[in-house]
């Protein structure tokens, strides 16, 4: 039996989101499989880092300098080394742009490798990343998009990475539409679920929910883990928009609110892809959701894409998606290339090409 410790950052319960489901979701699958790898969560009261076949770091940019000190142990301790970075860089110059820009991203590129090293690496959030990538034997990123920008932006060689997928659970197929509808009183209304903080973009979405009259509500369910900004949301909010505390993840209500959407919206800065854009998706309501991230990948040409940083750009995108019926097609989409039983066919194909490095 090879033993996996999962590891990730300690407000992963407390900031419960995207990426902590997909940590837990996939441990699951493995483990009701009970085949050659046993997964379970690493508990630093009693777990010890050499104790395990393999190490699985998830979401290491939430806490860069522990990262490195569990990749420095885990290769001390001859423990393979395993992240999912969960890194998209918004603020890049893209590899093939022209001659000038190539030039100052190749000078940058330098300086940043210079920054990844004693005594400049605590003025660059990047360092402690680079080190702890450095010493991985595989990371896992969920987009062919983040996998060049990990091996562009970290020069990390060929072969490093391995593209997993994120997953959803096939059970958002269903719902009961009106369980949702009947409980908050609603007809047609616009979808947002997600935690109401600056990189999900709330603030701009709900600049373009008022630019246009939709004749419908729009519904933003979440935590709001940053209340400055949650506070700007609100004033900004006129009385169409009704917001509501996060929905349990398992529950038949946050199944009947995205089965009962007219539109789902999620114009973050970046995505990779949303894991509630995937549930939404896979439930078959139009979709509205970034650009940047990787998410065509996802959603191909079923979804409406939309610049972050152009509220006029976002309602466009959600006037679009309302004017358009369903589309059972990217509900198929999902249901054949994202579920979690693929993901976790592919995860056990990256720990396996482990006994080759």
């Amino acid at each position: 039996m090879t033993t996996v410790h999962y590891i990730t950052h300690l407000l992963a319960t407390t900031l419960h989101g995207g990426a902590e489901i997909q940590m837990i979701s996939t441990m699951r699958k493995i483990n009701e499989l009970n085949g050659r790898y046993q997964v379970s969560l690493f508990d630093p009261w009693k777990d010890k880092i050499g104790d395990t076949d393999i190490v699985h770091v998830f979401n290491p940019r939430a806490f860069p300098v522990e990262s490195l000190k569990i990749a420095t142990l885990a290769k001390e301790k001859g423990v393979k080394l395993v992240f999912s970075p969960i890194f998209y860089h918004v603020d890049r110059i893209e590899p093939d742009s022209d001659l000038s820009s190539r030039l100052i991203e190749k000078f940058s590129g330098s300086m940043r490798k210079l920054l990844w090293h004693p005594p400049f690496s605590t003025v660059d959030p990047y360092g402690n990343l680079a080190q702890a990538f450095d010493k991985a034997d595989l990371l896992l990123p969920t987009t062919e998009t983040e996998r060049i920008q990990l091996e562009y932006f970290f020069r990390l060689p060929k072969g490093k990475c391995f593209t997993v997928p994120n997953g959803v659970d096939s059970l958002y197929a269903t719902g009961d539409p009106d369980l949702f509808r009947k409980k908050y009183g609603l007809d047609q209304y616009i979808l947002f679920v997600g935690r109401i903080e600056p990189q999900k973009n709330v603030l701009r979405l709900i600049q373009a929910f008022k630019t246009r009259d939709f004749h419908s509500k729009l519904v933003i369910v979440g935590s709001e883990p940053d209340k400055e900004y949650a506070a700007m949301c609100r004033e900004e909010a006129n009385d169409k928009v009704l917001f509501l505390p996060p929905i349990p993840h398992d529950s038949d209500m946050l199944r009947s609110a995205f089965v009962g959407a007219k539109t789902f919206a999620l114009p973050s800065y970046y995505e990779m892809p949303g894991l509630t854009a995937l549930e939404a998706g896979l439930s078959g309501v139009n979709l509205v959701i970034s650009k940047n991230g990787g998410t065509k990948e996802y959603f191909d040409r079923y979804a409406s894409y939309v610049d972050p940083e152009d509220v006029s750009d976002i309602a466009r995108g959600i006037k679009n998606a309302c004017a358009r019926p369903r589309n059972e097609a990217l509900s198929e989409r999902i249901r054949t290339k994202y579920t979690w039983d693929r993901v976790v066919e592919l995860t056990l194909k990256a720990y396996s090409s482990l006994d080759q490095r």
